[in-house]
C-alpha cells in the first residue's frame, strides 16, 4: 500500500521526472484526424505506405501482398512468403520491403506502366521479422530499425512489458551486405537524416523520446536527446517541407505506468490472462466487452467521452528542423483513425496509415482550410 501511495504522491506533485506530461501548447487535443476520409480499406494486416515516384500513387502491404493504388485503382505488385514490415522508396524509385522471413528486398518497376514489378535483389538480415521502419536516402544503400531482436510481430508488447532493449539500427548497402550500426535500444521504430549533418534522430518507443545519434567511424553513436519524456509511444518520423511528421501509436496512461512497475502483477497478467486482455497500450480498443478500464473510460449514455484515458489513441505530430513541436492532429479516445503508422503524402495532400482501423486516411480535400494549414505551415 505504501507504494502505491508513494506512486500516487508522485504523479501528484511532480517528483517523478518520468511522470506522464499533460497535452498542451501544440499538442492540445483536437478532432483533426477524425475529420479526415478513408481512403483505401479495410486491410487485415497493414504495416506501411509509401508514394510513388510522382507523388499521384501509393504502395502499401496487407499481410504478405504488396499492392499499387492509383486513382482508385488497386493492383497487386507481389506476393512474399511472409507479412511485410516496412518499406521504403529510393529517390529514382528503388523500392526497399523488410519482410518477417527475414529477408530484405529491393525492386523496381520495368517500363513506364508500373505494372511490371520486379525483385533485383535480395539480402537476409539477422532479427528481421522485429522491423518497425526503413529509410533510403540515395541508391547506395537503405537504414533500418529493428526494434527487438526477441520479439518479433505481435510479441511487441511482450517486449514492453519485460523491458527490452534488444532494437538496434543497421544499414544495408545494395550489393554488399548489411551492418548493425547501433544496438542495445529501446524499441526503435523511425530514423531520420537531418541534411547537411552526420546526425540521425531516431524514436525510441520504450524511453518515449526522440535520440539523436551521430555517424562516424562506421558506426552510429548517441549523441544527445531531442525529446524526452513524451506523452506517448513514438514509431515513425515521415519528412515533410520545413520538418517531420511524427507518428505517436499510442499515449501512455497513468494505469499502465504503474503496472510496468508492479513485476509480480504484470507476470501474472502475462501469464494467466489472453495477450488481447493485458492492460496495455494497444492499436485500437473497444473490440471486446473484457477490455480492461481506467476509471474514466466507463461510458456513459452509450458514450465514450474523448477525454478518457485512452487504450488506443491516434497522434501526429510536426516537428521543425530545429526539433521543436510546432502542431498536432488527434483521434482522441472513441475516435477512429487510432494507432497511426506511417504519415505520407498523395500529391498536396496528406495520407496516414491508420493500423487501429485497418484503412489508410486522406486530409480533407484542397478546399477545406484546415488543409491548407497543413500544407502552407
Amino acid at each position: 500500500m505504501a507504494r502505491v501511495m508513494d506512486y500516487i504522491h508522485a504523479l501528484i506533485d511532480g517528483s517523478n521526472g518520468d511522470a506522464i506530461p499533460p497535452l498542451d501548447g501544440p499538442l492540445t487535443p483536437n478532432d483533426r484526424l477524425d475529420a479526415w476520409e478513408e481512403l483505401i480499406g479495410p486491410i487485415k494486416q497493414p504495416a506501411d505506405v509509401i508514394s510513388t515516384c510522382d507523388g499521384a500513387g501509393l504502395i502499401y502491404n496487407d499481410g504478405a501482398e504488396l499492392y499499387l493504388w492509383r486513382n482508385g485503382d488497386t493492383l497487386l505488385l507481389h506476393e512474399f512468403t511472409a507479412p511485410v514490415m516496412a518499406l521504403t522508396r529510393s529517390p529514382m524509385g528503388s523500392i526497399v520491403i523488410a519482410c518477417a522471413s527475414g529477408l530484405c528486398y529491393r525492386g523496381a518497376f520495368a517500363g513506364a506502366t508500373e505494372r511490371n514489378f520486379t525483385i533485383e535483389e535480395t539480402v537476409e538480415i539477422p532479427h528481421l521479422a522485429g522491423a518497425t521502419s526503413l529509410m533510403c536516402e540515395n541508391e547506395d544503400g537503405a537504414y533500418l530499425t529493428i526494434g527487438s531482436a526477441t520479439h518479433a510481430g505481435e510479441k511487441w508488447i511482450d517486449d514492453l512489458l519485460l523491458g527490452g532493449e534488444s532494437g538496434e539500427i543497421g544499414y544495408w548497402r545494395f550489393g554488399q551486405g548489411y551492418q548493425t550500426l547501433c544496438s542495445g535500444l529501446r524499441y526503435p521504430a523511425g530514423i531520420a537524416h537531418l541534411d547537411g549533418t552526420d546526425d540521425y534522430w531516431v524514436s525510441e518507443s520504450w524511453e518515449h523520446r526522440i535520440l539523436v545519434l551521430r555517424g562516424g567511424s562506421g558506426g552510429l553513436r548517441r549523441a544527445g536527446c531531442l525529446l524526452s519524456n513524451l506523452s506517448g509511444y513514438p514509431g515513425r518520423l515521415a519528412r515533410v517541407a520545413g520538418g517531420y511528421w511524427l507518428s505517436i501509436w499510442a499515449l501512455r496512461t497513468q494505469l499502465f505506468e504503474f503496472v510496468l512497475e508492479e513485476k509480480n502483477y504484470k507476470n501474472r497478467m502475462m501469464q494467466e490472462c489472453p495477450r488481447e486482455l493485458w492492460i496495455r497500450p494497444a492499436l485500437a480498443s473497444g473490440l471486446s466487452n473484457l477490455e480492461p478500464l481506467q476509471y474514466g473510460n466507463v461510458r456513459a449514455l452509450g458514450i465514450e467521452k474523448p477525454w478518457a484515458p485512452p487504450r488506443s489513441y491516434g497522434l501526429l505530430v510536426r516537428i521543425n528542423n530545429e526539433g521543436e513541436v510546432v502542431e498536432s492532429l488527434h483521434s482522441r479516445a472513441g475516435g477512429r483513425f487510432h494507432g497511426l503508422g506511417t504519415a505520407e503524402m498523395l500529391g498536396n495532400r496528406l495520407v496516414v496509415l491508420a493500423r487501429g482501423a485497418r484503412c489508410i486516411a486522406i486530409a480533407p480535400s484542397d478546399g477545406d482550410s484546415q488543409n491548407q494549414r497543413l500544407k502552407t505551415n
